[in-house]
């Protein structure tokens, strides 16, 4: 071995166990406070974007949507009858289960 290599060391673990509580109350946090979360409230779907702030759409608006899949989430695209196009990232898969309630017919597959 030359002078100046060092043998790698594997302090992943070390760290993971360090880091593993952070992960924890952090997604518990955006799951109660409900970032990011959808829901289907008879033929609306709303967007949860924290604990005051709401988006929501009208399932009448939904002219076609399309499901694009990325690693680990799935990005929506919705065109509504007004000609405007809304982007939405699903992490929980919770939006696919309301449009797929909602309008099911429009889906472009």
């Amino acid at each position: 071995m030359k002078t100046n290599e060092r043998p790698e060391r594997n302090s992943s673990s070390i760290f993971a166990l360090f880091r593993f509580p952070g992960r924890v109350i952090d997604k518990f946090a955006w799951r109660f406070f409900n970032v990011d979360r959808y829901e289907s409230v008879g033929r609306k779907i709303i967007l949860h974007k924290g604990p005051f702030r709401k988006i929501s759409i009208d399932g009448e608006q939904i002219c076609s949507w399309s499901i694009f899949s990325e690693m680990g989430f799935d990005v929506v695209s919705i065109n509504l009858t007004s000609g405007e196009q809304m982007v939405w990232i699903d992490k929980y898969n919770d939006l696919l289960d309301c449009l797929r309630q909602i309008a099911k017919e429009n889906e472009i597959c």
